[in-house]
Order: C-alpha cells, then sequence, then structure tokens
C-alpha cells in the first residue's frame, strides 16, 4: 500500500491503496492506530476518486464517505457528530416527470427497478466491468416506483433509506433513514434482501448516527449483514462484502482496546 501510495506518476491509480492504507490506521491494523493519518489517506484517497472513479473499486466512493464520517465523528466533540459531508444534493423530482417515469415503470418488477436504482446510485452494474451513468434523482425515482409495486421490498426500503441518510436525491432526514432501514430487517420473507439495511444499521450503531452508539448492536447488525451478504451478494450493493467486513475488524478492535 505505501509504495502504491508514494509512486507520483498517475497518483490517482492508488486510491484503493490509500484507502485501505486509511483502514489500516484508523483501525491499527499492521500500524500503531492514528486517526489523523488514517484522516490523511482518506481524504487523498477522496481526491484521486473524485479525479477518475473509474481506477478505484466497486462502491469505493461511498466507502470513504462512511470512513471520513468515522474519523471526524471519533475525532471531534459529540455535538458536532451529526455533521457528515456527503455528495450536494439534487433538485426536487418534478411532478409531471415522474408521473411518466412512473408510467414506463409499469410493464418493470419491482426487483429490476430497485436493481437501476442501485446502478444509478453507484455507477456500478453487478456482475460486470461496465460503467453506468450517476444520477441521484434518477435512483430515487427508481426506489419509489419499486416501493410502490412492493410496499415491503427490504432492499429498496435499505436503499431508500440511504438516501435520506446521506441527502443523496431526497432532503436529508436521520430519523426516516432509521425508520426505513429497521422497517426493511424486520420483513421476514426473502430476509436476505435487507443485507444493506442491516449494514447501514450497523453503520448507525457503530458511529451514533440517528441512535444511541451501541457497539454489541452494531456488531449484531454487521454479522446479519454478512450471513445474508454470502448467501447472495447480487442483492446488497457493490463492494458491500468488504465493507462489512471492514466494519466487524473495526468494532472488534474497539471493543479490545
Amino acid at each position: 500500500y505505501k509504495r502504491a501510495a508514494a509512486i507520483k506518476e498517475d497518483p490517482h491509480l492508488s486510491q484503493f491503496a490509500c484507502y485501505r492504507l486509511g483502514v489500516c490506521y484508523e483501525t491499527g491494523t499492521g500500524v500503531s492506530k492514528d486517526l489523523s493519518e488514517a484522516l490523511s489517506y482518506y481524504n487523498l484517497s477522496r481526491e484521486y476518486v473524485n479525479k477518475d472513479p473509474s481506477e478505484g473499486w466497486p462502491g469505493l466512493r461511498d466507502s470513504l464517505l462512511e470512513a471520513l464520517g468515522r474519523v471526524n465523528a471519533a475525532m471531534s466533540p459529540m455535538s458536532q457528530r451529526y455533521e457528515v459531508t456527503s455528495p450536494s444534493q439534487e433538485e426536487p423530482i418534478d411532478g409531471d416527470e415522474q408521473e411518466t417515469f412512473f408510467g414506463h415503470a409499469g410493464q418493470t418488477s419491482a426487483a429490476e427497478m430497485c436493481e437501476l436504482g442501485v446502478r444509478y446510485m453507484t455507477g456500478v452494474v453487478h456482475g460486470g466491468d461496465d460503467a453506468h451513468k450517476m444520477d441521484y434523482c434518477e435512483a430515487v425515482k427508481c426506489f419509489r416506483a419499486c416501493l410502490a409495486k412492493s410496499p415491503d421490498h427490504p432492499r429498496a426500503l435499505g436503499c431508500h433509506g440511504y438516501c435520506f441518510e446521506t441527502g443523496r436525491g431526497e432532503a436529508r432526514d436521520m430519523e426516516r433513514a432509521i425508520q426505513m432501514y429497521k422497517r426493511a430487517v424486520a420483513i421476514t420473507e426473502d430476509p436476505h434482501l435487507s443485507q444493506f439495511a442491516c449494514y447501514r444499521l450497523g453503520v448507525c450503531y457503530e458511529t451514533g448516527a440517528g441512535v444511541s452508539k451501541d457497539l454489541p448492536e452494531a456488531l449484531s447488525y454487521y454479522y446479519r449483514s454478512l450471513e445474508y451478504v454470502d448467501k447472495d451478494p447480487s442483492e446488497g450493493w457493490p463492494g458491500l462484502r468488504d465493507s462489512v467486513r471492514d466494519a466487524l475488524r473495526r468494532v472488534v478492535l474497539s471493543a479490545l482496546d
């Protein structure tokens, strides 16, 4: 990782190495724990991702935003812990445009609408090397269309909740995000579809975002998410398995401190 991060020619190619170095310094894995150093590498990785996201790793931008939120929270007073930087909020969806969209969505299944929404959110097509246009407003339309067809679709509830959590395509609303995550994980039919909602609830309990900080509760949701990812990784989020494993390592190491 350090060798990659030190190369000056085409430094944006080291975005994943910089992120992993950040994880190592955040958790004290292989190096002495140093949150300032972790923050430095995370910011460097974000700079390179913004320059060319195609040279990184699926879901790397989201992983970085979460990592920056965690480290900033750990280094800041409690009163500042809910101010996490997220992408600029999109314009509200026009009513006529939404009606037209839902009309076209009539022939598409709920699962297909949700998958399309994930592609719009992440720019990643699951199981392939093709990139997809990123558009948060289009993603929200897809999640809304999915939930209109299937109100208890766990994956769509988790993904739409993430829009409220991060302020992507929806006004930021942590309370509503938590409600949608909890609704998703409570659904017993096809519970593996809630793998992303379980992960996001784990993040919230780990960081104290929208709920009281509770590491055992975070650990419980992370393990549950990993169980569902192992059952069917196509129903989650790009890079979710790696994110969950990193999260489990963080929480376990934190419990040992």
